[in-house]
């Protein structure tokens, strides 16, 4: 069982957390994502599945825990910040494990420079609804950029067992909906080798979206692990518990 700590740093002048192992001459070197809100603090619920052997990052994002927002809240965005993050760390052969959110986030690092990455895997992946389901959540979520009461309501109701400061929830709504405009980057192919771990029955990524997602993805294979989308704590705990091992090794 590993044990990851907190340390800071600083990205473009402004402070940067991450939960890290320490370990010392790793067999591997992994940068895990969070999904949804979670900030890194999110990979302290599976410390007993992850090998004490490996080097595990795992960064706030912009926003969240111990991070400070970065002013550009796009999926494009938060990758440039963590790809400036890897350089200040000077992380190299990376495996990027990206988990539903994370996935967005690890696609666009591998646009920026896949030669840092080993191997990715990715959980989850892909545009998250149809486009009459996204369309209808924007709509949802911009009332709560310009009122403090509604804002307060998600941390009350959905955020309270997610570290996101309360005077960041406005760029933690941007976040969602930035998510929710992204798109499968087309035009560009991808050659490090990947893992698509996907669920049978996943609510929030549709068929098309996994199918398209893999045409980029040209040295590619699929997992499928369970019928749903895992959206909270006990579905990640037994997707590490049951699945992990397989996935990772």
């Amino acid at each position: 069982m590993i044990n990851l700590k907190l340390h800071k740093t600083n990205v473009n002048n402004k402070r940067f957390g991450y939960w890290s192992n320490d370990i010392k001459n790793p067999r591997r070197t992994s940068l895990l994502l969070s999904p949804g809100a979670y900030s890194g603090k999110f990979f302290k619920n599976f410390e007993k599945y992850l090998s004490d052997t490996d080097l595990f990052i795992c960064p706030d994002f912009p926003a969240r825990g111990f991070s400070e927002p970065q002013g550009d809240n796009s999926v494009n965005g938060m990758a440039n910040t963590i790809d400036k993050f890897i350089s200040i760390l000077n992380l190299n052969n990376i495996y990027l494990i990206g988990f539903s959110y994370g996935t967005q986030i690890a696609t666009e690092l591998l646009k920026i420079n896949e030669k840092r990455f080993k191997k990715a895997i990715l959980i989850a992946s892909g545009e998250f609804f149809n486009t009459i389901t996204r369309v209808i959540l924007k709509i949802i979520f911009m009332p709560f950029l310009f009122s403090g009461t509604l804002r307060n309501k998600i941390r009350k109701y959905v955020l309270k067992y997610i570290y996101v400061p309360n005077k960041n929830l406005k760029e933690i709504n941007l976040q969602w909906i930035s998510t929710l405009s992204y798109k499968i980057p087309k035009n560009k192919i991808i050659y490090t080798p990947t893992i698509f771990v996907d669920f049978e029955k996943d609510q929030y990524v549709t068929k098309t979206s996994k199918n398209n997602i893999k045409k980029v993805f040209i040295n590619s294979r699929t997992i499928i692990v369970d019928k749903i989308h895992p959206s909270n704590i006990t579905n990640f705990d037994r997707l590490f518990k049951i699945y992990w091992k397989k996935i990772y090794e």
